[in-house]
């Protein structure tokens, strides 16, 4: 397994300078603008584009059709590209975290609690994304999983707003949320919202095994 996931990071080994690049200028964004959030969102989004470009640079190899005829497991295959999604979240988060301790040491303004709050809610929010785009990738191929991917964040974005809207007409509810910390979320909130999306990426990854296995090469 640990050989896939290295045959992922090795497609990238060229522009390994590239993404770096890409690392510090959204850092360096993020703390001219003093938005946690910003930063948490792009570097986000960046792994999980990496996720999506091992499929397309798999396709363009052919590498499941050589791949396969090698003395290896297809569920390995699968569980080496989930956990590459996962770890990739994680550094991100650890890096938007550490980003978040720097920026609320030099800003007086900002709230710790508040920004880490924000800059954990958006990797939660694309594993999301991922769940519903990888699956199509393995099933269909890479284009329509980008297309999953667009539809899944069109989603997301109106169930935010919308429920924003719902809410926000609730009186109950308003004074509930405003008398919360700022923009602060709920901790029981945010921990029902990260592990049902890591519920959620454990059953893609099982509809994604099923339809590797039984997809013909």
């Amino acid at each position: 397994m640990l050989g896939f996931m290295m045959k992922d990071f090795l497609y990238f080994r060229r522009n390994t300078r590239l993404f770096a690049l890409m690392v510090v200028l959204y850092l360096v964004f993020g703390f001219s603008m003093s938005n946690v959030a910003a930063i948490s969102g792009m570097l986000s989004m960046l792994g999980l584009i990496v996720v999506l470009n091992c499929f397309t640079a798999d396709e363009a190899a052919h590498w499941d059709e050589y791949g396969l005829s090698l003395p290896v497991s297809r569920k390995n295959a699968v569980r080496a590209r989930y956990l590459l999604g996962l770890l990739l979240m994680l550094v991100s988060l650890v890096l938007v975290l550490i980003s978040a301790v720097i920026l609320c040491s030099l800003n007086s303004s900002l709230v710790l609690s508040e920004e880490v709050s924000a800059c954990i809610l958006t990797p939660v929010l694309l594993l999301l994304i991922s769940s519903a785009s990888m699956p199509l990738c393995y099933k269909y191929g890479v284009e329509k999983g980008r297309v999953a991917m667009m539809a899944m964040i069109m989603v997301i974005f109106l169930l935010i707003f919308g429920g924003a809207t719902l809410l926000s007409r609730d009186g109950s509810v308003s004074r509930a949320i405003s008398q919360a910390s700022g923009d602060e979320l709920p901790a029981p909130i945010l921990l029902c919202t990260a592990l049902i999306s890591l519920a959620l990426y454990y059953v893609s990854y099982r509809f994604s095994l099923r339809f590797y296995i039984n997809r013909e090469f």
